[in-house]
């Protein structure tokens, strides 16, 4: 106990030691970077790199617009073109998770290739699911999420792409499996090979409260000893980068008490070691493709870490089979399915090995909040990632200070007019930004068309006043605190802005007869938000029946959003709608919205038209005038 006090009074010591290796890790990155874009300028297919890249969607339609952005980038040489990229989507009807989607990838190899995958270097990027937390990528896709970097910018596929550049060298034949929506930064030395059966997994140096919300490995009482003596506490040429051993047992998301009772903890430190991401040899991924052909139809959810990791290890137990406490969706079938995947895979001997990356760190992005934090005021993730500020951008770029200098906005692939004023901690992507426009603090503005001269003959959808939009120069401003985000649907001629406050995500939700008390729209009250727009809970939710008033219900599902025949025209009205939201405004002329064609994200989803809103987000870098010349460049 007195062990545990002090360990937990030096919690953040883990993250003070790995921020005085923030320069290595940046050096790290940037050769990557470097050698990355060699291969992409070269296209040497001598150089090693993965024989095969797929990428997981959750439905047909988001695999579709997945191929639509991998040829983009093909085309345009922004990924080594000798390689082969497919796109699988999960199978229609029960949500299968990341595990079940890992099998059906193999399952689909197979049918696609016959037995030559079994002799790739195979990369699987797990890219499903519609980022309800993120929705300015819900359209795109997290994997295409932009990132400043690179010109033309890198997305998240091309950095995940660079950050494993070392890996194809440095495996035999075999499937690496990943997540799109995190990010590794690492030193690699020779201890770093993928060569041995079973799974091998990159295990990083973090801290005990981050290992209950992770996976976290536990080795041998020797191994742990062993593994007290790194290059994170001793930079002397004696210790390895990185470091191999067996795992006794993995742990998925543990409480505190739990890392302590299972071992977990290395000695004399506060520190664990986690999961990112992790190899898979041929043999294994036979085994599960044979397990998925006799469990298929799946009718639960299977996690790629929690259900594949957690059977693994000398001292793993089938106690966990039974837990469904971090499970999204618990069925009844998931206790027997775990139960029989645990037997096949510890049948069959498959070992779980840990590579201890002592000088590694891993970042999530997976909210507005996340991704506003790691690119506007995050030091140390732009500083190991190389990040700019501004990237690919025309016009008159301003770049605000904060009180202490230090810069805190981000602007990536937009047009700036004369005169325009940016907030702290806001982002601006793929955007178009007339003269004098406004945008506030804590913002995210993704893809839209801001000019000026707002008055009360334009088409905003109602005949409201709009006094409270424009600043004193007559050009749009936009409130701090707001995501708006716009999506091009049907033939490209249709658009429609949605929004957010940035502390809100589509995924909250609530019972029909409670939603209107229980959530916020634009940060207020929903049913006053509601009631400000003439609208009630019926004309938002119109297919949630009666009888079913008590189940749950999202913002996601929710009819909230005007569709215009232009982006200028979408905009507008979205920030009149908070700006009327915000300041309790009933909007004259408010019948109107009952005649105004509103959708939900699930239908502007089935109506995206993927093309146009790649063009949408390309338009900026093509302003209609000639802009003024950048005032900074990089």
């Amino acid at each position: 106990q007195k062990q545990q006090q002090q360990q937990r009074s030096t919690e953040q010591s883990v993250e003070d030691l790995l921020a005085t290796k923030t320069k290595l890790l940046r050096e790290a990155t940037i050769d990557k970077l470097k050698r990355f874009d060699a291969l992409r300028s070269s296209q040497d297919p001598s150089i090693p790199f993965w024989d095969l890249v797929v990428l997981s969607a959750c439905d047909n339609d988001q695999a579709s617009s997945y191929r639509e952005k991998i040829e983009e980038k093909r085309a345009a040489a922004c990924i080594p073109t000798h390689a082969r990229y497919v796109v699988y989507s999960d199978p229609p009807g029960v949500k299968i998770g990341n595990g079940g989607a890992t099998m059906h990838v193999l399952e689909s190899m197979q049918k696609d290739f016959g037995d030559k995958w079994k002799n790739w270097r195979t990369i699987i990027i797990h890219a499903g699911g519609y980022s309800q937390r993120l929705p300015s990528v819900s359209v795109i896709g997290k994997v295409f999420a932009s990132l400043p970097l690179g010109d033309p910018l890198y997305s998240s596929l091309e950095l995940k792409l660079a950050t494993y550049i070392d890996f194809p060298a440095r495996m035999t034949k075999g499937v690496f499996v990943a997540s799109s929506d995190d990010f590794e930064v690492l030193c690699v030395d020779d201890g770093l090979q993928f060569d041995r059966g079973g799974i091998i997994a990159l295990g990083h140096p973090s801290s005990i409260s981050i290992g209950t919300t992770h996976g976290v490995f536990v080795l041998s009482e020797g191994d742990r000893e062993a593994a007290s003596e790194t290059k994170l506490f001793d930079s002397s040429d004696a210790h390895a980068v990185c470091q191999v051993y067996e795992c006794e047992k993995f742990l998925h998301k543990p409480t505190e008490a739990g890392m302590y009772a299972n071992g977990a903890v290395i000695p004399n430190t506060n520190m664990v070691y986690t999961d990112s991401c992790y190899y898979c040899d041929i043999d294994t991924c036979c085994i599960l493709l044979e397990f998925y052909d006799d469990a298929k139809p799946l009718q639960c959810e299977i996690d790629a870490y929690g259900d594949f990791l957690q059977a693994l290890g000398t001292k793993s137990t089938s106690t966990y089979c039974e837990n469904a406490a971090n499970v999204v969706s618990a069925d009844a079938s998931l206790e027997e399915t775990r139960i029989e995947l645990f037997k096949r895979l510890n049948e069959r001997g498959v070992k779980l090995h840990v590579i201890l990356c002592t000088l590694s760190k891993f970042y999530h992005i997976g909210t507005q909040g996340e991704y506003l934090f790691h690119l506007c005021e995050d030091p140390l993730f732009r500083g190991e990632f190389g990040l700019s500020q501004y990237s690919c951008c025309t016009g008159d770029v301003p770049m605000e200070e904060d009180g202490k200098g230090e810069k805190t906005v981000c602007v990536m692939r937009s047009h700036f007019g004369n005169n325009v004023t940016l907030g702290q901690q806001t982002v601006i992507e793929n955007s178009f930004l007339g003269d004098h426009v406004t945008i506030g603090s804590n913002c995210l503005v993704s893809c839209c068309t801001l000019k000026k001269n707002i008055n009360k003959t334009d088409a905003i959808g109602v005949n409201g006043d709009v006094d409270g939009l424009c600043n004193n120069k007559g050009a749009i401003s936009v409130p701090d605190g707001v995501m708006l985000h716009t999506i091009a649907i049907d033939e490209g001629d249709r658009f429609c802005t949605i929004f957010l406050d940035i502390a809100e995500s589509f995924k909250d939700g609530a019972t029909l007869n409670t939603i209107g008390e229980q959530l916020t729209f634009c940060g207020i009250n929903l049913q006053t938000a509601l009631a400000t727009l003439h609208l009630t809970v019926k004309d938002v939710w119109p297919s949630v029946q009666e009888e079913k008033h008590k189940e749950k219900t999202t913002l996601w599902k929710g009819k909230l959003f005007g569709v215009f025949r232009s982006p200028e025209e979408s905009v507008r009205y979205a920030l009149e709608a908070i700006h009327c939201i915000r300041h309790h405004l009933s909007k004259p002329g408010g019948e109107n919205l009952l005649l105004l064609e509103r959708a939900s994200m699930p239908e502007l989803l089935r109506r995206k038209n993927i093309t146009a809103c790649i063009q949408l987000a390309n338009q900026p870098t093509n302003p209609p005038h000639e802009p003024k010349q950048a005032s900074k460049t990089e």
